[in-house]
């Protein structure tokens, strides 16, 4: 704008262009990511482009092939309503915390944010 008094607006005329849409494996795996615009707000009336679901799915059909989606949406309403949260992400885990030292992080992250804020 040139001033207080004025305000320029453009249209962004190219959507979803030049997103990363998908990624495939050397082995055949694919991941595919989709995308939301946003819902304009006071704080950021803009919309914009996020990221709102990845889907992986693995290339050996012998193993039985793998298939997760996840979406971003839950984190995304506790960002937009100005919340504090944690997130704890385990990978190369079948649906469970068993295995190395996952569970054991994942008492130990209890037991601190116990110790933190429960007192």
């Amino acid at each position: 704008s040139d001033g207080d008094d004025k305000i320029k607006v453009r249209r962004n005329l190219t959507g979803r262009t030049n997103l990363l849409r998908s990624v495939t494996l050397p082995f055949g795996g694919k991941i595919n990511i989709d995308y939301a615009q946003t819902t304009p707000s006071y704080d950021s009336p803009g919309r914009r482009w996020v990221m709102s679901s990845v889907e992986t799915t693995g290339g050996y059909a012998e193993n039985g092939a793998t298939r997760s989606k996840n979406t971003f949406e839950y984190t995304e309403a506790l960002i937009q309503a100005d919340k504090d949260f944690k997130m704890n992400v385990y990978t190369n885990r079948n649906h469970s915390i068993y295995g190395g030292n996952t569970r054991n992080h994942l008492l130990r992250q209890i037991v601190n944010y116990f110790n933190d804020n429960l007192k």
